[in-house]
């Protein structure tokens, strides 16, 4: 989870830029929002590997979302990967 934070907080100094999660990876991330409050405009994130969800409600906290993205200006999102949410642990906890 914190060199994803890093990687956003990096991405979001420069105006246009694009995070990428590379195809062949599988990445476990808690609850993360994608927050633009000081983000530049038209960032873009790329996911062409795999991220699940934690199967634990303690991993996840005290957060609704797994993935949030808020508060950014022309973000774009392409999603050639897998995004596996772990279903039933969200709601039946």
């Amino acid at each position: 989870l914190k060199a994803f934070e890093a990687a956003w907080t990096v991405a979001c100094k420069v105006a246009a830029s694009t995070m990428v999660l590379p195809p062949g990876y599988t990445f476990l991330i808690g609850p993360i929002s994608f927050s633009g409050r000081n983000c530049e405009s038209n960032i873009t994130f790329q996911l062409d590997g795999k991220i699940i969800a934690p199967t634990s409600s303690v991993a996840r906290g005290s957060l609704m979302q797994w993935l949030q993205f808020k508060i950014l200006k022309g973000i774009t999102i392409i999603w050639k990967g897998i995004i596996d949410g772990q279903g039933s642990v969200w709601w039946n906890d």
